[in-house]
């Protein structure tokens, strides 16, 4: 992670009322943390820097997206329907398994801190992210995906103010 991108991500952690702390002491398995009620994100500062990167994109999308806010379903309506047919309820019942496995809060995060390091010009920690952990490369083409067409709907100036506005401030 540059020095510019760590500014970046920083100023855009406080402009949400975040704390940032790189931390020696957490498990090898544990790359941040968010504590919400304390506004703390913690990073593991023992982590590669495209990690320390990915982590504070993520762990912002969690501040953002869930604190605060209901719980979402991610399942859609007819999946959770009472269906009296028997196929239909073998298939929703694996439907079902198969996006609250794949399409979850961590997947959501994931995919917006991904477009988060895009949109600041972070590069070079996403190419650094693929080759350390090859199965987030399809995660990589949705998020450039993503960012392609908003760069078509809205202009490329506006993206990474809409990623912001989603945390409600004004």
């Amino acid at each position: 992670m540059t020095r510019s991108t760590q500014q970046r991500l920083t100023a855009m952690a406080e402009y949400l009322g975040l704390h940032v702390a790189y931390v020696n002491d957490l498990p090898d398995h544990v790359t941040g943390a968010l504590d919400p009620e304390a506004r703390n994100i913690l990073v593991n500062a023992r982590k590669p820097p495209c990690d320390q990167a990915l982590t504070l994109g993520h762990e912002m999308a969690h501040y953002i997206m869930h604190c605060g806010r209901p719980p979402r379903n991610f399942v859609p309506w007819y999946v959770n329907c009472s269906w009296k047919a028997k196929n239909y309820v073998k298939w929703s019942r694996l439907m079902r398994k198969f996006i609250r496995k794949n399409f979850n809060q961590e997947w959501e995060a994931e995919l917006w801190a991904f477009i988060l390091l895009w949109c600041i010009g972070a590069r070079d920690d996403l190419f650094a992210l693929i080759k350390l952990y090859p199965e987030k490369t399809t995660l990589f083409y949705v998020s450039l995906g993503a960012v392609l067409y908003s760069t078509l709907r809205q202009g490329p100036g506006n993206i990474l103010r809409s990623l912001l506005d989603q945390s409600g401030k004004q």
